[in-house]
């Protein structure tokens, strides 16, 4: 199977257009994002509290986020940005035996079954006539992949 990478290269065009139009410069989205996690860490001691830090500062967290964001999309680019440029295998087998973790790629989902290549993959219905490895391999039903 054939792997669509136009949807990839839509959600990269996309995030960096958000990125140029975003009115936010990245000190501003960093300086927001920091101010995030520090009301957040104030939540966590704030527990006993009838209105927790998070609460009382909603509007302003929001308003941070939607200034953070522009990290957001920075990071969602640089993911897509390695989905283009790792090869990608499509599993369409029950099984794939690899030597690694399988990853499913930015701009996939798992159930559309497609991960970066590992060095060693093997596709196969049957777990039956696999030969033996001197290096450690794992068995993934690709079906049990989507839980």
């Amino acid at each position: 199977m054939i792997i669509d990478l136009m949807k990839i290269k839509a959600a990269i065009a996309a995030y960096k257009t958000a990125i140029e139009n975003s009115p936010h410069t990245e000190a501003e989205a960093m300086q927001a994002q920091r101010r995030i996690d520090q009301l957040r860490r104030e939540e966590d001691g704030d527990l006993g509290s009838e209105k927790p830090a998070w609460v009382k500062n909603y509007l302003q967290v929001e308003h941070l986020r939607k200034v953070a964001s522009r990290l957001v999309n920075a990071q969602h680019l640089v993911d897509h940005l390695d989905t283009l440029n790792r090869p990608l295998m499509h599993c369409s087998k029950r099984y794939v035996i690899t030597d690694d973790i399988l990853t499913s790629p930015a701009g996939f989902s798992v159930g559309e079954h497609v991960y970066f290549q590992t060095k060693i993959a093997i596709h196969t219905d049957n777990l039956s006539n696999i030969p033996e490895s001197n290096v450690a391999l794992r068995v993934y039903e690709v079906a049990k992949l989507e839980d």
